[in-house]
């Protein structure tokens, strides 16, 4: 639930949650994220390569359930795409481009309706992760596709 992230939210934003930091591959992190999404996997299609990454397993998957959530919500056709390499992991959607940059959403606390909507929220707490674990996290609009980029 979006209570107990928030919690595990909290607890990293004052530095008191230590990384469980393990090797984890792309499949089982993106499975792991679908099932937190409680989605049928078909509503996706996957780019997913055999690879490894060193990250906090419970935390990365909760990172990607959100951007998954956040697809499907803001999409045209309730459907999502994941590409995952050594490089990064990829969630994009077909919709419109967000009406801010990226920065207004992921202050911990955005003013107006996009907060209201659970987008803020989500965001936030998907940079809250990617900065814990030194990652960069990014959005573009391309080809009428959202794009949001977690970079390792």
């Amino acid at each position: 639930s979006t209570i107990s992230e928030f919690g595990t939210i909290e607890q990293l934003s004052s530095g008191k949650f230590p990384l469980k930091l393990r090797l984890i591959t792309m499949e089982d992190l993106i499975d792991q994220a679908i099932d937190l999404a409680m989605i049928e996997k078909d509503r996706g299609t996957f780019d997913i390569k055999p690879v490894r990454i060193k990250a906090d397993f419970k935390l990365l998957s909760i990172a990607i359930k959100n951007l998954i959530d956040n697809a499907i919500k803001y999409s045209s056709d309730r459907r999502f795409h994941i590409i995952a390499s050594e490089r990064s992991i990829v969630v994009e959607s077909i919709g419109k481009p967000l009406s801010n940059p990226l920065s207004y959403y992921i202050q911990p606390y955005t003013q107006g309706d996009d907060a209201i909507s659970g987008l803020g929220l989500g965001l936030y707490i998907v940079d809250m992760i990617t900065k814990v674990h030194n990652f960069h996290f990014e959005y573009e609009n391309k080809n009428e596709k959202n794009r949001f980029i977690i970079k390792f």
